[in-house]
């Protein structure tokens, strides 16, 4: 049941923000900067590593949400994504995918950065 809430919140939030500024904005919350990219997508077939994850050639609605903060942590960037994946047509409610992911990343010189990151798929 909280899973279905998230969706629904989730989705309303991306649609909303999405109505103020498709490629996202910066905001700032006392020194730090925040960077939010949204974006949405429709497929018209999911396939992932070779399978059609909704048969019959049914499509899928894919929204995004990035929000990163530049050197929050010691000029160390820490960025957070929510990608869904929700059929277009009734049958896979099942189906339907938020995948989480948290990415920390520095540079450590001028040619070399390191990252790392963790996904809940």
């Amino acid at each position: 049941m909280f899973k279905k809430i998230f969706e629904k919140v989730f989705f309303l939030l991306v649609v909303s923000m999405l109505m103020i500024s498709p490629k996202g904005f910066s905001l700032g919350l006392g020194a730090q900067k925040v960077n939010v990219i949204l974006s949405q997508s429709y497929v018209s077939r999911y396939i992932w590593r070779g399978q059609d994850l909704y048969p019959n050639n049914d499509g899928a609605y894919q929204p995004s949400l990035n929000i990163s903060f530049p050197g929050l942590l010691k000029g160390t960037d820490v960025a957070f994504n929510i990608w869904g994946s929700f059929p277009s047509a009734k049958g896979h409610e099942l189906a339907e995918e938020l995948d989480y992911s948290l990415t920390l990343s520095r540079d450590i010189s001028k040619l070399l950065s390191a990252s790392a990151g963790y996904t809940y798929f």
